[in-house]
């Protein structure tokens, strides 16, 4: 260049000088939009934060893009304009699109896991993890923090129910604060309980799915442990099948195994989040939908009795409108060398029984701790409170149970008050008839007499 402008200045014709100085002035022009603004950055692992070599970024809409190096930096060079936007893609991770100031130089990508059909990592009963490919075991994984960012879930039933093939998912009971019983590819023992084993972050939890009080005519429970555990703590639900799991977690995997994996920190800033869960739970037209009950008395005649028209018009609530309410906050963040996600969960839900309510308190921590590349500590802890009021069902009794299969060999009383339990005595109170409760505290009582019983003076001990 430096040649050429003393070649210009040796002519002397001046016309030829002020064509090639103009020349020299669009080629230096060319040379500075060719040479253009560069994007630097790095490349890392969403949830520890270590560099990633080999990832691709590339700018959108050309066809510049690089390779980021061991340390997972990356430059490109030769953009115009103020701002580009950069997607970035890596085997095993969920591609991701960023924009980018033209200049700057601490632009940061992070990448998390994704789905990949044999190589993504899942746990087992041994020690770390192992490729999908490695196992013979049928491993099913649901994606508990995606599905909960999509829609609201209440409990691990609805989470688990038409999401995970072979997993058979069906309520014990209608009240509120039951739980559910899961089947892995069907009943496989006659002797044994049916339920799958539960591993919650690697440590065996009870899986009871029948616990609690005992609120049902042959004498089982309906509360199960899968409700002590928020599904807004829950990162992945990993579902081993197949008779090859009992390798790893003995004869009782034969039933199966249901691994969850809650929310850890990522690397970053700190992250807040707030969900509240508000709705209703209600008996949609129990007029339309109750039966009549009929009895022939000893002359002759049929007898007819509606028992909750009945308790209605004498201006008693049968069922009610339960409010449902839910509160989870966390927190969540940390650096290289330590990361934390803690919560806390609040719900208070009512049953369409005025016996039947819920309220519970949660709170989750996790603590991951990263020394070195050569050691690292995960601390995991829990807390649950919680307090459940169950109505009396099916054989039992209960209010349903009363409505169902009232007899009509009351309809000869010409006042039927709701009936009261006293909860120190343990007696049913009434004009004229009697009924034993065993579903609750203090309170209403249910209507669940299937005929009065002569000379009992309208109270009953329990």
């Amino acid at each position: 260049m430096q040649q050429l402008v003393r070649f210009v200045s040796a002519l002397r014709g001046s016309a030829l000088r002020t064509a090639l100085a103009a020349c020299l002035v669009v080629l230096a022009a060319g040379t500075a939009v060719a040479q253009g603004g560069a994007v630097t950055g790095t490349v890392v692992e969403e949830t520890s934060g270590r560099p990633l070599a080999g990832a691709r970024v590339a700018v959108e809409g050309t066809n510049r893009a690089v390779a980021t190096d061991a340390r997972g930096r990356f430059t490109i060079t030769g953009l115009t304009g103020t701002e580009v936007r950069l997607q970035a893609s890596f085997v095993g991770r969920r591609a991701v699109t960023q924009t980018a100031r033209v200049g700057a130089t601490d632009v940061r990508i992070a990448l998390a896991e994704t789905a990949v059909a044999l190589d993504e990592l899942v746990v087992t009963g041994t020690a770390g993890a192992q490729q999908r490919r490695e196992i013979g075991n049928s491993v099913t994984q649901v994606r508990a923090a995606d599905v909960v960012a999509a829609s609201p879930v209440r409990n691990m039933q609805q989470l688990l129910t038409g999401r995970a093939p072979g997993v058979f998912v069906v309520p014990s009971s209608g009240n509120v604060g039951t739980g559910q019983r899961i089947r892995i590819r069907g009943q496989s023992t006659f002797s044994l309980s049916g339920d799958p084993l539960i591993y919650v972050d690697g440590l065996r939890v009870n899986n009871e799915s029948s616990s609690g009080i005992s609120v049902q005519g042959f004498g089982s429970g309906a509360v199960s442990r899968l409700n002590d555990i928020n599904p807004e703590d829950i990162e992945t639900i990993e579902i081993l099948k197949g008779p090859a799991a009992a390798t790893l977690y003995g004869t009782e995997a034969a039933r199966g195994v249901i691994n969850i994996i809650t929310k850890k920190g990522s690397v970053g800033g700190t992250r807040f989040n707030f969900v509240t869960r508000q709705g209703a739970s209600w008996f949609s037209n129990p007029e339309g939908r109750l039966p009549t009950n009929y009895w022939r008395d000893p002359t002759g005649n049929v007898q007819s009795l509606d028992i909750y028209e009945r308790e209605t018009a004498l201006g008693y609530e049968v069922f009610r409108t339960g409010r449902v309410q839910g509160y989870t906050g966390s927190v969540s963040g940390g650096s290289e060398a330590a990361r934390y996600f803690v919560s806390a969960d609040y719900d208070n839900d009512e049953g369409i029984d005025p016996t039947n309510d819920k309220q519970q308190f949660s709170g989750r921590a996790n603590v991951q701790f990263n020394a070195s590349e050569n050691f690292d500590m995960n601390v995991s802890t829990g807390y649950i409170n919680s307090d459940t009021r169950l109505a009396c069902e099916a054989g039992c009794g209960g209010r349903m149970w009363g409505v169902m299969f009232s007899s009509p060999r009351l309809s000869a009383r010409t006042a039927l008050p709701m009936l009261r339990w006293d909860a120190v005595s343990h007696v049913v109170t009434g004009a004229g008839r009697c009924s034993r409760l065993t579903s609750g505290r203090s309170g209403r009582g249910s209507i669940a007499s299937l005929e009065a019983l002569p000379g009992t003076g309208g109270r009953f001990a329990g």
